[in-house]
């Protein structure tokens, strides 16, 4: 029987290639297991991130089948708007973002790992869809892009939306919505988004030219607020939605007087606000009256002693977005020092913070009292 070559017919080498006769392949070894996990580094995140199921698996690429088995999580309640339902109240799990970190470091073989899966993977994401103005390559926070432009900033530049018109604003967007944190993201770009209104006019900051040469501002104004800005206490997310009781009834009631200043004589309620004017430089200065805030802490005292550490948290968001809405104070960057030397400041944000500050000019009783009270449930900041 005449021996078949390698040059035999196609048909005649696979008549050979039986499971018998094939040579068999060295198991490889898994990367993964080779990686040195001493040699990590240490994570960026604060100890305190969190970051909710839907972000997790999305952002840091894990499957939803089993990437985050055996991770802690605790659940809570938020208010979400549903085209056609309005709010709707919906549970969200709420991991350790440094937790689900480890777990994608884990799966891809390191901290390196991770990062160049995600460089890959956002490449062949453009490359696909670079046409599309809708879509987003999502990442976490702390890996950010180092592509230069993405979907939503090339195209119609006057459908730009200046909040997301680089892929560091939408990463840092997609950041603080999957911690939960929305809010934070509203409130840093309404500052800014003023602040360039009157800096290069209305009719200019709105056009698309402009907004798209002042994103690269935007991101670094948005990323120095995160920097500076102390970190916020945890904001309960059914704050929209408070706790029903009295004190909480009590509470809403005296927040519902309060009202932006007219600066109109007669117009504004002399019972909750005072306007100091600079006799010197003519510029006015806006409180809540003494008297104001004294009922203010009598409703939160109330509301400490009826719901403890939970119930407290749950006002004090409460009073600090009506402060905020009524102009008493809030998000402020200054405009002299930019670059290095910008800073941020939030005005407001002792009515969450707990700390001694009283916003008057003596410490009352009833403050006294209010500051004893949150001693009592260890919310206290000196």
């Amino acid at each position: 029987m005449p021996k078949i070559t390698s040059q035999g017919s196609l048909a005649q080498r696979r008549q050979l290639e039986t499971p018998s006769n094939i040579p068999r392949k060295t198991k490889e070894i898994d990367p993964h297991q080779e990686q040195d996990r001493s040699q990590w580094r240490p994570s960026r995140l604060p100890e305190t991130a969190k970051i909710n199921k839907s972000a997790a698996l999305t952002n840091y690429h894990l499957s939803r089948t089993n990437d985050l088995d055996g991770l802690s999580f605790k659940t809570e309640q938020t208010v979400i708007k549903i085209p056609g339902r309005g709010n709707t109240v919906v549970k969200m799990f709420l991991y350790s973002e440094r937790e689900v970190e480890m777990r994608a470091w884990e799966k891809y073989g390191g901290p390196k790992k991770f990062e160049r899966m995600l460089d890959d993977k956002e490449a062949k994401f453009y490359r696909k869809n670079g046409g599309v103005q809708s879509r987003t390559f999502l990442r976490p926070r702390d890996y950010p892009s180092k592509i230069s432009f993405g979907p939503r900033v090339c195209g119609n530049k006057d459908n730009l939306d200046p909040e997301t018109s680089t892929p560091g604003l939408i990463a840092t967007k997609d950041m603080l919505a999957g911690r939960g944190q929305q809010w934070m993201w509203d409130a840093i770009n309404k500052v800014i988004s003023e602040d360039m209104e009157v800096r290069y006019g209305d009719s200019d900051y709105n056009s698309g030219r402009s907004k798209s040469s002042h994103g690269k501002e935007r991101e670094s104004l948005v990323d120095y607020a995160l920097k500076t800005l102390d970190k916020y206490p945890p904001r309960p997310s059914g704050t929209l939605a408070p706790i029903e009781s009295h004190s909480f009834h009590a509470l809403i009631t005296t927040l519902a007087r309060a009202h932006a200043p007219t600066y109109v004589q007669g117009q504004d309620d002399p019972e909750v606000i005072e306007i100091h004017t600079d006799g010197f430089t003519g510029e006015e200065s806006v409180y809540w009256t003494e008297k104001y805030n004294e009922e203010v802490y009598t409703c939160l005292i109330k509301i400490i002693q009826d719901h403890g550490l939970d119930g407290c948290m749950r006002a004090r968001w409460l009073v600090y977005d009506q402060y905020v809405r009524c102009n008493m104070g809030g998000l402020t960057y200054s405009d002299e020092h930019r670059g290095p030397g910008l800073i941020w400041n939030d005005s407001a944000r002792f009515w969450i913070d707990g700390t001694t500050k009283y916003p008057g000019s003596h410490k009352s009783e009833v403050f006294q009292e209010y500051q004893s009270e949150l001693q009592k449930i260890g919310a206290l900041k000196s």
